[in-house]
């Protein structure tokens, strides 16, 4: 299965499937977005996201894959 990826503000993000990633983040299950690529210079990072952030909700809004995650800033604009 095709694992759910997106470029946004520089870094790159995906949908928590793994079990090393729910571990290493402390989640109760595969839920939410994991920032695994960060460049140092990138929007993201001068926007204050850290690598290895994983989002699970926007606004009270649950995130499960990175579309998800794109459509709520999109709804900042």
């Amino acid at each position: 299965m095709e694992r759910a990826r997106l470029e946004w503000l520089g870094a790159r993000w995906k949908t928590v499937t793994e079990a090393g990633e729910v571990s290493a983040a402390g989640l109760p299950g595969a839920v939410g977005v994991l920032l695994v690529d960060l460049p140092e210079k990138s929007e993201g990072a001068r926007q204050g996201f850290r690598g290895l952030d994983v989002i699970l909700a926007w606004d009270g809004q649950p995130v499960r894959e990175p579309a998800d995650l794109l459509r709520r800033y999109l709804q900042l604009e």
